[in-house]
């Protein structure tokens, strides 16, 4: 049997799936550099809305928004280490919460508002 034709043929039908998914990734995700989103903005297209971290300090005053994420659960998964990347700068005050919300700004500092 001549197994090299059916290599070819394998080979030649995963380089279109990789290709087809690829294309559906960046059709879904808006990656077109000419079409700049604010951050979460993809994901209201699709019909829901984000999950954010959001992160409260009290001196100085700032509020900080990481995200967006699909899923609570992943947002949750993600606030320790944005509160311990946070505790470097030695802030007072630590507030945390996760909510669904659309951010103007990701990083406020109040204290110029």
């Amino acid at each position: 049997m001549n197994y090299l034709l059916y290599q070819q043929a394998l080979t030649h039908s995963i380089n279109l799936l990789i290709v087809a998914l690829l294309t559906l990734l960046a059709l879904q995700w808006g990656l077109g550099i000419k079409q700049q989103q604010p951050p979460g903005k993809r994901f209201s297209l699709l019909g829901w809305q984000p999950w954010w971290v959001k992160i409260r300090t009290t001196n100085p005053r700032c509020t900080y928004y990481f995200g967006p994420f699909p899923f609570r659960w992943i947002a949750q998964r993600h606030q320790g280490g944005y509160r311990e990347d946070l505790a470097l700068e030695k802030p007072q005050g630590i507030d945390m919460a996760i909510l669904q919300d659309t951010p103007r700004q990701l990083t406020r500092l109040e204290e110029f508002d």
